[in-house]
């Protein structure tokens, strides 16, 4: 199971209400660049798989719905061959002036990882493995019709996700698929902060992990 999360098969994991209740903390969602049509996150403004926010514009709709202020911008990637990508995106946006935090695993041996320390505000090394879920609506297209809210084919193999719900009481409808727990992540958590808030981030992800504020690095 964990090793579904790396894979480029299927993204659409989602991030634990109570993080996002730390990163509300910080400020006000104003886009999700990269999640499903249901915008798990609540963001005021978001971009599914379809819409591509690698090739949208963050610096206008992160604003958008909050007159002349700025809200953040929160990135939960596909931990897939596609995130450097996203993390060249949030340096290139970043450098417009968003205000950007986001998720990604804490892979140290990797380019995109120095890129981040090379040009965020400040890090967070969090200290919990943390559970994602996965929307069991999303994945049902990848599954057997038969049981299209089972399971995906990765790498030859079958990865078991989750079941549909059926409806707590014989007269009623069907009752939509929920979103299910899956197993916590088997690497370490990296959540980055780009903006000047820096101090705010601090106080909100510092006593849950070990902060490194990037401010104070090296000319």
């Amino acid at each position: 199971m964990n090793g579904a999360l790396t894979s480029s098969v299927f993204h659409a994991w989602r991030t634990p209400l109570d993080f996002i209740e730390l990163v509300q903390e910080v400020n006000v969602i104003a886009l999700d660049p990269c999640t499903i049509a249901s915008n798990p996150v609540g963001a005021l403004r978001w971009f599914t798989p379809a819409e591509d926010g690698l090739k949208r514009d963050w610096w206008d709709a992160s604003h958008a719905l909050l007159d002349d202020s700025r809200g953040l911008v929160y990135v939960n990637p596909p931990y897939g061959r596609e995130l450097p990508r996203w993390v060249g995106k949030c340096r290139e946006e970043a450098a417009r002036g968003c205000e950007i935090l986001s998720l990604t695993p804490a892979r140290t041996d990797t380019r995109w990882y120095r890129e981040i320390i090379a040009t965020a505000t400040a890090v967070d090394y969090y200290a919990r493995r943390i559970t994602f879920e996965i929307d069991c609506a999303a994945c049902a297209a990848l599954g057997d019709q038969r049981d299209a809210s089972r399971w995906f084919k990765r790498d030859g193999a079958t990865v078991f996700l989750c079941t549909n719900h059926g409806a707590d009481h014989d007269d009623q409808a069907p009752a939509p698929m929920r979103t299910k727990p899956i197993a916590g992540a088997a690497f370490p958590s990296l959540v980055s902060y780009w903006g000047p808030n820096a101090d705010r981030f601090a106080a909100v992800f510092g006593e849950r992990g070990d902060l490194r504020d990037l401010r104070r690095r090296a000319a």
